[in-house]
């Protein structure tokens, strides 16, 4: 017989330590933290994240740790609140785990480490605790939560946070499984607020659900140690229809490292994932054929039909629905050739050239399921029909640049963080802070990177 869900993730959260994790897996830590910060620096002055910022209760007076790389403090609860929002911001963080779990991962991380005190290499080894369990939780459930209308990334990125930061905090086994339960009870988020600012409120408020769950099961507080598998629990409640597994062993913990399997998909474009492939496309139509954008006829957008669903803004009003529309993603990459965190503007979109190419976009939508997340299409296709009758296709592309298969070199992340500082309103210090996170394992204490 052997013991529950919880029980087995808690031994594996207390149980793991530096000495037993591979380079391969670290390695990946060490990218997703400079990506991750590399959003939280572009989404700092983020309206989304300023207003959070303005209702702190602890803004500058509890300064436990740092609100995204700047001079403002405030509780590690709140810093990971705060934090969270400005990675999810500019949807420009990384994609895994059907969901985004560097957003939700490494803003409690940070916050808890600072306050704590913890090294440098102990952030990476908590990030990797955090994304195995997420990794373990999604497979026990064979079809979509987003079909359901939960949003992954807070609904089981709370959970894998306090995964996360319970191993930072190295607490016994007991403490563990009540940090789980404690992030059950407050883990929630649903797909209607894609294209609000409550989209990356809800990553924000699972980084902070993570801490909380910690710091107070680390006092004693105690909650349900089977409220992950327990029949009125949270992967049943969860469950589109029912069919999740609640009773089979966590297999592989320890032994089978699915951050190296699976790896993270790093985005280069500062849009909904379900429209990176679309984007590629369309960039590589522009960069081989020489097209007059006023004789463009109509493009022709072929994708899945669950991405549909999630770009479902067909006539964006702002930046924050804006990225969440495949009409926008195509007319933008047309327009000017590329689509980063200044073409996602309120101003850029009402652009008349960018208004009336989006009308000339038409979107339509096939069966097929990608082979490696089950929210994809197998493949993406784009179609530029001009005046003259000429037809430009893209053929089929199935995966985005920055896929661990088509993988984003180290200048181009390197790029992308110094473009997001710049973008975020760093004067200074960028190269500095870069090389303070490559080099993470080396600090004697998380507060060095601040």
């Amino acid at each position: 017989m052997h013991t529950s869900v919880t029980a087995q993730l808690a031994e594996f959260i207390c149980e793991t330590r530096q000495s037993s994790l591979p380079d391969a897996a670290l390695d990946v830590a060490r990218t997703a933290l400079i990506d991750c910060s590399a959003a939280m620096l572009a989404g700092s002055n983020s309206a989304s994240t300023m207003i959070v910022l303005s209702q702190l209760d602890t803004l500058n007076v509890c300064k436990e740790a740092h609100v995204v790389f700047g001079a403002n403090m405030a509780s590690a609860i709140e810093a990971a609140l705060v934090n969270g929002v400005a990675a999810h911001a500019l949807e420009y963080d990384d994609v895994g785990l059907l969901g985004h779990p560097s957003a939700v991962l490494l803003p409690a991380i940070l916050a808890y480490g600072e306050y704590y005190g913890v090294a440098g290499a102990a952030l990476l080894r908590a990030y990797i605790v955090g994304y195995e369990v997420w990794d373990r939780l999604i497979e026990r459930e064979p079809n979509s939560y987003h079909t359901k209308g939960w949003h992954t990334t807070s609904v089981l990125g709370a959970v894998a946070a306090a995964a996360a930061v319970a191993n930072l905090a190295v607490l016994d086994r007991w403490q563990c499984a009540n940090a789980l339960g404690l992030a059950t009870a407050m883990s929630s988020g649903i797909r209607a607020h894609f294209g609000t600012m409550t989209k990356p409120f809800q990553a924000g408020w699972a980084a902070s659900v993570a801490v909380r769950a910690v710091k107070l099961a680390a006092a004693g507080f105690t909650a349900s140690v089977t409220a992950l598998e327990h029949a009125g629990g949270l992967l049943r409640a969860l469950s589109p229809d029912g069919a999740v597994d609640l009773t089979s062993p966590v297999q592989g913990l320890g032994s089978i490292w699915s951050i190296v399997d699976r790896g993270l998909r790093f985005r280069k474009y500062p849009i909904c994932y379900g429209g990176a492939r679309v984007i590629d496309a369309t960039l590589e139509l522009r960069k081989w054929h020489r097209i007059d954008i006023e004789a463009i006829q109509r493009v022709n957008v072929l994708t899945g039909e669950n991405q549909t669903r999630m770009m479902r803004f067909h006539d964006p009003k702002s930046a924050d629905e804006a990225r969440f529309s495949l009409e926008f993603a195509v007319a933008c990459a047309l327009a000017i050739g590329r689509v980063g965190p200044y073409e996602t503007s309120d101003d850029f979109i009402h652009r008349p050239d960018i208004q009336q190419l989006m009308k000339r976009v038409y979107i339509t939508s096939h069966k097929g399921v990608s082979s490696d997340d089950i929210r994809f299409g197998s493949f993406d296709q784009v179609e530029i029909v001009l005046g003259s009758g000429d037809v430009i296709c893209s053929g089929p592309v199935s995966f985005a640049h920055g896929h661990p298969s088509v993988p984003l070199t180290g200048d181009e992340i390197k790029e992308k963080f110094t473009s997001a500082a710049r973008y975020g309103g760093w004067q200074g210090g960028v190269e500095a802070l870069l090389e303070r996170l490559q080099k993470v394992e080396m600090l004697s204490s998380l507060g060095e990177l601040f």
